[in-house]
């Protein structure tokens, strides 16, 4: 990557380890086996092959099935490694200890709540932990769900406000710890300033 990126300054050779050149991988292939899948399972095996980039994929049928897989190979790092930064290869540590099984990855086939949903959310754990700097924080996933949990039947209208919907689900709540801390609110006419005093 030195000769790639200017900013590197560095007389270390630095270089990019993608997952997608580390395993075969046949996107049209892929793309063919969901496109024309026959069922769930034919579905899932063909998301299955998806190494990367992630993806979140969405399916239904004629039979009311419903699913949703996060397509990724996904893997666990080393525990003493910061994947926040550029790793020290010089000693040829071994920095992926453990490639996950796709069963693993998060996915959800015809749950009890009766619907699929994805904001690049982590649902729950991969393995035995949360899997770490791959998925984004759940503000809009929960956001999604309160819509979703709040009625049962929905209209075009419904679904077009649920669509360009901006209330946050975490906002209020961190507002609330906010407003706990400060007294009031003082205003500068003249400066035209707001300023928050403290208890």
């Amino acid at each position: 990557m030195n000769e790639l990126l200017g900013i590197l300054d560095s007389t270390r050779n630095i270089s990019m380890d993608w997952v997608y050149t580390r395993f075969p991988g046949d996107m049209i292939g892929v793309t063919h086996k969901i496109s024309h899948a026959k069922s769930l399972k034919g579905f899932r095996e063909g998301v299955s092959e998806i190494h990367a980039p992630g993806l979140n994929v969405m399916y239904g049928d004629a039979d009311n099935n419903i699913a949703w897989f996060a397509a990724a190979k996904l893997y666990r790092h080393a525990e003493e490694e910061n994947t926040n930064f550029i790793l020290d290869n010089s000693n040829g540590a071994k920095h992926v200890i453990e490639y996950f099984d796709f069963d693993q990855n998060p996915q959800a086939i015809n749950p009890p709540w009766n619907y699929v949903y994805s904001a690049n959310n982590q649902p729950g754990k991969v393995g035995d932990y949360l899997y770490p700097g791959y998925y984004v924080a759940e503000d809009r996933a929960k956001r999604v769900v309160q819509l979703l949990d709040a009625r049962k039947d929905f209209t075009m209208e419904d679904t077009r406000k649920m669509i360009n919907d901006v209330q946050s689900a975490v906002a209020p709540g961190l507002i609330h710890i906010i407003g706990q801390n400060m007294t009031k609110v003082c205003f500068y006419p003249k400066m035209r300033i707001r300023h928050w005093k403290h208890c």
